[in-house]
């Protein structure tokens, strides 16, 4: 059936797989480009410096960081999904909601916050034991959310198989919910660890020195790319570490075996109450303080020097845009080519296209702007052969070409996942009858995908968009000059210490996050 499909529409769909194969290119370039630096040979003096003073400690810091992110965000994670999964009380649902808003805050939000307040309160807030309680209370959601939909799935019955065994309550988790756990937790884990990696504005606010740190003084500091790039291929193999990691231990996401659903606990008992208080204390310190100390600064703040807001505003949602558009439009072409050419090799296609947010923004920076820079020299010198033809130089290094299509790249996995569950709801016989009638495939999209698509095209946008608006250390590094966004806004404030003017554009991300942590709430069931 499928087959028959392909036959009468290859035209259309075939060439939709041609570009995707552009797409899992525009991918594969920057990482390539990063280790290609190599090749280039090494500024000796600069090497000899970072190996006899700095290499060492931003190995250690970026290791030992990754290290207690990803343990805080688990204990975190696992303990509060069990909570609000296994215990019934007054308010459940909506703690149960409240605790995945944290993540309407970026990172490094958290981060000046905490350190502003610190400021105020009269205590040092630049620590590293602060810095990773920040960390894991940004990124615990991740942990959250996949272990909630793993404990509700298994149903009542792997439990009381456990009893019938003679287990307890806790040997049943450790030896029934904890494994059947596993395929979920995991890569919420190492999520942690590559958004922990390729975090920028957080360590630098709390002045700690990382990759992705060293990155960004080599490209602005030391004025050296190539030294940048060379840096950068550390940082994607330890990215690339994590995700051979996963590979192996995650194992095969179990099948769905409840019959009945998880048979909630009433909530008595010491440790069950002082879970339900740890839960209350979560909400308030990843939540409901930064929100009122982010309002109450921005509302002292002097109003007059604050005519950049419109033109930071039409910047940030413009670029955000852009690059939300170019994912959608992607992902569709590619989702609705391979629907009727089933093979592997886009499978692997699809999954490598995904790779680009496992990337941190810096290293995508360094790659693209390498790539893009000999991709152009090469177009110009070809310019130069062709009569009445010339192409400048800068046309595609300099300009909103770099960060749009960064930003692409980056999150192109955030807009593909939806689209992808999305489609796959739509029966295919619906397809093969539309085909019957003699639909081609442009009003096979707009006329029976696209009306039963909205809303995971919306839920596609909506996450895109936040997370392109939220990218720093991409923005920082590859914008245009006197180009700025919100996030750049903050980095320029808080490398100033004035947390009061950093709360306006915070709080313009943190309100676009907040619709995006409540659509995901919603999609998956909270």
């Amino acid at each position: 059936m499928a087959n028959l499909i392909a036959k009468k529409s290859f035209g259309a769909y075939g060439t939709g797989l041609s570009l995707s194969v552009v797409g899992g290119a525009a991918v594969a370039i920057p990482l390539l480009v990063v280790y290609a630096s190599w090749f280039l040979g090494i500024e000796s003096n600069l090497w000899t410096h970072l190996i006899e003073y700095n290499l060492w400690h931003y190995t250690k810091n970026s290791l030992t960081l990754t290290a207690c992110v990803m343990a805080g965000a688990l204990v975190l994670g696992l303990s509060l999904a069990y909570l609000v999964t296994h215990y019934d009380f007054f308010g459940r649902r909506v703690l149960k909601i409240l605790l995945f808003l944290p993540m309407a805050f970026p990172s490094y939000v958290l981060g000046f916050v905490l350190v502003g307040a610190s400021e105020w309160g009269g205590f040092e807030a630049r620590s590293f034991p602060f810095l990773v309680g920040v960390m894991s209370l940004a990124f615990y959601p991740y942990v959250y959310l996949l272990v909630c939909v793993a404990f509700e799935t298994m149903g009542e019955d792997l439990y009381e198989a456990a009893a019938n065994l003679g287990l307890n309550p806790w040997q049943s988790f450790q030896k029934v919910a904890l494994p059947y756990t596993k395929p979920f937790l995991i890569p919420a884990v190492m999520l942690v660890g590559m958004e922990t990696l390729a975090d920028f504005g957080t360590v630098s606010i709390f002045v700690f020195d990382t990759f992705a740190t060293a990155i960004y003084k080599a490209w602005y500091g030391f004025f050296s790319p190539k030294t940048a790039a060379q840096l950068a291929s550390f940082l994607v193999t330890l990215t690339f570490l994590l995700l051979v990691f996963e590979r192996r231990f995650v194992g095969q996401r179990p099948l769905c075996p409840k019959k009945r659903p998880l048979s909630r606990r009433p909530l008595n008992g010491f440790l069950a109450r002082g879970l339900l208080a740890f839960a209350v204390l979560i909400i308030g310190l990843g939540f409901l303080l930064p929100t009122t100390l982010l309002i109450y600064w921005a509302q002292s703040v002097d109003q007059t020097p604050l005519s950049w807001i419109g033109a930071v505003f039409w910047d940030s949602v413009l670029v955000a845009s852009m690059a939300s558009g170019l994912i959608l439009c992607y992902a569709l072409l590619f989702l609705e080519s391979k629907r009727f050419f089933p093979a592997k090799k886009w499978d692997w296609l699809a999954s490598f296209c995904r790779l680009g947010y496992a990337v941190p923004g810096s290293v995508l920076a360094i790659g693209l702007f390498w790539g893009l820079t000999w991709l152009e020299d090469g177009l110009v010198f070809l310019s130069t052969l062709i009569p009445r033809v010339s192409l400048p130089h800068g046309f595609l290094s300099t300009g909103l070409v770099v960060l749009v299509v960064g930003l692409f790249i980056r999150f192109l996995a955030v807009g593909y996942s939806p689209l992808k569950g999305g489609l796959e709801r739509i029966s295919f016989s619906m397809d093969q009858s539309a085909f019957n009638l003699g639909c081609r495939p442009g009003r096979l999209f707009t006329r029976v995908h696209s009306p039963l698509l909205k809303e995971s095209l919306m839920v596609a946008f909506v996450l895109a968009f936040v997370d392109c608006l939220k990218e720093m250390p991409l923005t920082l590094m590859t914008r245009p000059f006197g180009w700025e966004t919100f996030s750049i806004k903050i980095f320029q404030y808080t490398s100033e210490g004035d947390w009061q003017r950093a709360a306006i554009p915070a709080l313009f991300l943190s309100l676009t996050g907040l619709l995006a942590a409540l659509i995901l709430a919603k999609r998956e069931g909270l």
